[in-house]
């Protein structure tokens, strides 16, 4: 059945995902021919803004770590339409966690290493740092709910 919770939690966490191709990752400023000029790094790349146009500008992309968001995400979308296999749903929920984590990691190191690359030393995190760990924890959470509901099934299975 769609309806249930774990269908609301898969979804939430789908979008988390599909919101850092919209929200900054980190925030710098940067020091260009003696101008001081606002930057920024998505999930697409590193951003900086036009001094004449106030524009942001794509400097650097990075199309692997945009693919794996929207691979995640679509696994995760997926996820939701399994619910005929409730053993299958928990198993893939419990991957896309592990999944999950693994990009965190590689998120952050390689932001860490193209911040240090280019020498940067004061950046303010955005709201892109916290949306892989609500995305984690909504998969936790749907992944518990699909266990207790399969648990459910199997005691009222017992009772007939």
């Amino acid at each position: 059945m769609i309806q249930r919770i774990q269908t609301l939690y898969l979804f939430l966490a789908a979008v988390a995902l599909m919101v850092l191709f919209f929200v900054p990752i980190y925030h710098y400023q940067q020091i260009t021919n003696a101008l001081l000029v606002d930057a920024k790094i998505t999930i697409q790349g590193s951003y900086v803004k036009n001094v004449s146009t106030q524009v942001y500008e794509l400097q650097t992309f990075n199309f692997l770590r945009m693919f794996i968001a929207a691979a995640l995400s679509l696994f995760l979308l997926f996820t939701i339409f399994q619910f005929n296999n409730r053993k299958r749903q928990v198993g893939i929920a419990r991957i896309l966690v592990i999944a999950q984590f693994a990009f965190v990691i590689y998120l952050l190191s390689s932001l860490q290493q193209q911040i240090t690359a280019a020498g940067i030393t004061q950046v303010r995190m955005g709201l892109g740092v916290a949306l892989p760990s609500v995305a984690i924890l909504f998969t936790a959470m749907a992944a518990k709910a699909i266990r207790k509901d399969e648990e459910k099934v199997r005691a009222a299975d017992r009772i007939r």
